[in-house]
């Protein structure tokens, strides 16, 4: 146990089970030493033959693969029994997900998890021969997989409203990037409207355009009433939804937002505008906290 870290698990069925930390095994679980995959995101680089040796290509994020095991208990055979029981169901199938959750003076980061393989219980013990029900008291051992590699903070937002008239111009403050990871803008726009928006590279020379594009925008297609939308710049997700389903994507024509916010970049504030609105109409980005670790590797310390 210890005083600095705090470390749960939130079960696919909402449990809570406080692992480590002051409230640890108040249900009857608790983290065990030597665990496997929880600090570095695996990756691999890429290298092609040149003339005098190999020439580095950049690096691929693989999966993360997580193993720890815990210690379960009770005061008596039917209450270990019963918690051994519920933990087993809060870590799910292999078609739901499980969360681990580590706090620290950095803040609360969370990493989702799905079973890799069958968990194994009654094995890692010494006193494990014997039927568990006489200790009271048994271990399980957990392999599980990250499809999202990376450890996730609380989500920051900004917004900004056009107090009144049809078309407007401001200013809007992005959160930043305090992380060591790049993370994707989420834009969420009223409609009716037709939205500018800024997609800066911000140094990034990723389309061989870091300084034409260093004060880039993007206008977004224009949007009808019911046509509220969701913009994301993940290239893994849909570059723009609308919440009444019209397939507003055709309207724009393949353009999309481009440029993830690279680590460690602090807040800066860009110029928003828009047109064809009316008064009270809004647009809210999101920043992801994104982390290779469940503490340290940031530049500063997200507002709480």
């Amino acid at each position: 146990m210890s005083d600095y870290l705090e470390v749960t698990l939130t079960g696919s069925d909402g449990s809570v089970w406080d692992l480590s930390g002051p409230a640890a095994g108040d249900q009857g679980v608790e983290m065990r030493p030597k665990t496997s995959g929880l600090f570095e995101p695996p990756n691999k680089t890429l290298w092609i033959k040149s003339a005098f040796g190999s020439k580095y290509q950049g690096h691929k994020v693989q999966r993360r693969d997580v193993i720890f095991s815990v210690q379960i208990y009770g005061t008596h055979a039917a209450e270990w029994r019963d918690v051994d029981s519920r933990f087993r169901m809060a870590l799910g199938n292999y078609d739901t997900q499980f969360t681990l959750t580590f706090t620290t003076e950095d803040g609360p980061r969370s990493l989702k998890l799905r079973l890799l393989e069958q968990p194994k219980p009654y094995e890692s013990g010494g006193y494990e021969d014997h039927d568990p029900n006489i200790f009271a008291d048994s271990t399980m051992t957990i392999t599980a997989a990250a499809e999202q590699p990376y450890w996730e903070g609380e989500v920051e937002t900004a917004s900004w409203t056009l107090a009144s008239g049809t078309s407007g111009s401001g200013t809007i403050t992005l959160p930043g990037n305090p992380g060591d990871v790049p993370i994707w803008p989420r834009w969420t726009v009223t409609a009716p409207s037709k939205w500018t928006l800024p997609d800066r590279s911000w140094g990034q020379d990723l389309f061989n355009a870091a300084v034409a594009d260093a004060t880039r925008t993007v206008v977004l297609p224009t949007l009808l009433t019911g046509e509220d939308s969701h913009c994301d710049a993940n290239p893994q997700e849909e570059a723009i939804i609308a919440a009444n389903g019209a397939p507003v994507w055709q309207r724009w024509n393949g353009r999309g937002i481009l440029y993830p916010i690279p680590p460690h970049t602090p807040p800066q504030t860009v110029p928003i505008s828009v047109t064809s609105a009316v008064a009270g109409a809004s647009v809210v980005v999101e920043f992801d906290r994104w982390y290779s670790r469940p503490w340290g590797v940031s530049s500063w310390q997200p507002a709480s």
